[in-house]
């Protein structure tokens, strides 16, 4: 980077991740800065219009950097190739520009939900036919350990798999990297190893900066945080994240006890000593129907007997026997009686309902249901156009093919009569 600013040129510093995006000048996260769909696809393409002010941005840069890039799905990658080639008229990979990519495969792969180990390596951009188009540079000298050798050598054993492990996978630190444990005294050794003489830099930037502990939990950081200020000289001052509640105008929330409450469980906190406990005993939604809610709460209390496999065996006056697809219908029926006749009558429907853990099974389930409406059925497609696209590239019929797993359907169908469900935006700023 320093190269090319030296040299007048301009270039796009961005990273996989936030993190690593502040450590670059004017950095900032690829997704962001390139506009790449959070849900990816093999077919995504970057939201950029080519009038826009990052596409005449992105024509003249001189190159691109891209730190931490294994990180990424093939996919993102992928996706900015295509809208590059675009918005530059360039079929060349990535339009021209030359892709400076940066990163460690011995660190975080890309994250893929819920998959194998198979399919986190195909999601990595090595799978991705740019590869072939890739000039590979190896970095053999950390700048940042130039006067101790022997501790990246060990990052790199440790990355490769043959740095010896005890018994239980974990690895023995060298000794003279690690601060045996002698009790709570050996805390103060670690502060002291790490920030030397420290009441003497309390105004040092460069010192502080180039110095930090880290901690896996709160409670540790807390606890580092109170043994490192006592170290400061002059007058301590605490600064209190709140000290009233809104709308408490008799002052029943005393200052000392706002202060006093810390983020755990209610019932490991003192105050779960002077709380009387009032259990419900009637489910008011089921005074007609006790037994059910009997069966619930021995589930909930784990008395209810199990199948081998840990399922629970519905009784039977409250299960439907599956023979066959007629058996949907059957389901139906006994929820829905005589729909056909109260497509009208909101009482009648707020108090039905069919849950079921799938998109798939929602989308059968609602075809079968509207079906029993009479009069014409209407289909109302999600979207039929791809923003920014001049060209046409993306057919109409392609996009109404496209399944999302994690959202309906794109085609709502819909009867006069019917019922219909609005999901309310909870963001305050929609």
């Amino acid at each position: 980077m320093a190269s090319l600013r030296s040299k007048g040129e301009i270039f796009l510093a961005t990273a996989s991740s936030g993190i690593a995006a502040t450590l670059l000048p004017g950095g900032r996260t690829a997704h962001s800065r390139f506009k790449i769909p959070i849900d990816i696809q093999s077919s995504s393409i970057c939201a950029i219009q080519k009038q826009k002010k990052i596409a005449n941005l992105i024509r003249i840069v001189a190159a691109i950097i891209w730190d931490e890039a294994p990180m990424t799905n093939k996919n993102c990658l992928e996706a900015l190739d295509r809208s590059l080639q675009d918005i530059c008229s360039n079929n060349a990979p990535f339009g021209g520009k030359v892709l400076i990519m940066g990163g460690d495969f011995r660190q975080v792969l890309p994250v893929v939900r819920k998959s194998t180990k198979a399919q986190i390596i195909s999601a990595c951009i090595v799978q991705s036919h740019l590869w072939n188009h890739t000039k590979i540079s190896r970095l053999c000298q950390n700048i940042r350990s130039l006067h101790d050798q022997e501790f990246p050598e060990f990052l790199i054993r440790i990355g490769d798999g043959v740095e010896p492990t005890k018994p239980d996978d974990t690895i023995r630190l060298p000794l003279h990297i690690a601060i045996p444990w002698k009790g709570e005294h050996s805390i103060q050794v670690l502060i002291q190893h790490i920030f030397l003489n420290m009441e003497l830099h309390g105004w040092d930037a460069p010192y502080m900066v180039q110095r930090a502990i880290l901690t896996l939990t709160n409670d540790d950081v807390q606890k580092l945080k109170d043994m490192i200020i006592d170290q400061f000289p002059g007058e301590e001052h605490n600064l209190l994240s709140f000290d009233e509640v809104e709308g408490d105008n008799h002052n029943l929330y005393q200052q000392e006890f706002l202060n006093s409450i810390a983020q755990a469980c209610i019932v490991q906190s003192y105050l779960w000593n002077h709380t009387k406990i009032l259990r419900l005993c009637q489910d008011m939604q089921t005074l007609h129907d006790q037994e059910f809610p009997e069966f619930l709460i021995r589930i909930g209390d784990g008395v209810e007997p199990t199948k081998r496999d840990d399922t629970v065996m519905l009784p039977l006056h409250i299960a439907i026997p599956w023979k066959g697809e007629h058996s949907i219908q059957v389901l139906i029926q006994h929820i829905f009686p005589n729909l056909e006749l109260h497509g009208w009558d909101a009482p009648y429907m707020v108090q039905r309902a069919i849950l079921t853990p799938t998109n798939d099974d929602v989308q059968k389930l609602n075809d079968m249901i509207i079906d029993q409406f009479p009069g014409e059925e209407h289909n109302l497609l999600s979207f039929d156009e791809v923003e920014g696209d001049n060209h046409n590239l993306y057919q109409q019929e392609f996009l109404n093919s496209i399944a999302q797993g994690s959202l309906p359907s794109h085609i709502l169908k819909i009867k006069k009569g019917a019922q219909l469900m609005w999901l309310r935006n909870l963001d305050p700023r929609y």
